[in-house]
């Protein structure tokens, strides 16, 4: 498929910082754009834009295969659109960060990508910040000599308070 060029705005920026976060699908990321400077208005011009960008090979699209999300499309980075957020120089994530979600890992991501979005939406309604996101499996805890990878991690900000750092790891009853 051939790329095609694109102009992007400063709502494509606030949606591959979002995409950065974790895979989307256009619902999730619809609900998402409620914290954006300009939300989408309907699913279909969300829809519209994100075709674009892929066509522009800032964007990848896979099927779920999850129940909860059956046929629904989610969206990944590229290496390309990570570059051009985080800088020609930035360290890239792991592969698995630009390829499709193993179907094993279906329920899992899209159950992460659901808590991510609905904490970001209420915190912007608190009025709390979401600062010092990081993504699934980027971040390494050593504890008593064991490591964990947790599935993200944030720090919970507001004026006149104490920052709030969580981690959090979804259990699915995998394991």
């Amino acid at each position: 498929m051939a790329t095609v060029r694109v102009s992007l705005t400063a709502r494509d920026d606030e949606m591959l910082h979002a995409i950065d976060r974790c895979a989307l699908t256009v619902r999730q990321l619809r609900t998402l754009s409620r914290t954006f400077r300009a939300g989408f208005s309907s699913d279909r011009r969300l829809q519209e834009r994100l075709t674009q960008l892929a066509c522009a090979g800032l964007l990848r699209r896979f099927r779920y295969a999850d129940p909860r999300a059956l046929g629904q499309y989610y969206y990944t980075l590229t290496p390309e659109s990570f570059y051009l957020i985080h800088g020609n120089d930035a360290a890239l994530p792991g592969p698995g960060a630009f390829r499709e979600t193993g179907i094993a890992r279906h329920h899992h991501t899209h159950s992460l990508a659901e808590c991510i979005v609905h904490t970001i939406v209420a915190a912007r309604a608190a009025q709390v910040t979401v600062a010092d996101f990081t993504r699934e499996n980027a971040l390494r805890l050593s504890i008593a000599g064991d490591e964990l990878y947790p599935d993200s991690s944030f720090t919970l900000t507001h004026p006149g308070l104490p920052p709030f750092l969580f981690y959090v790891e979804l259990d699915n009853s995998t394991e």
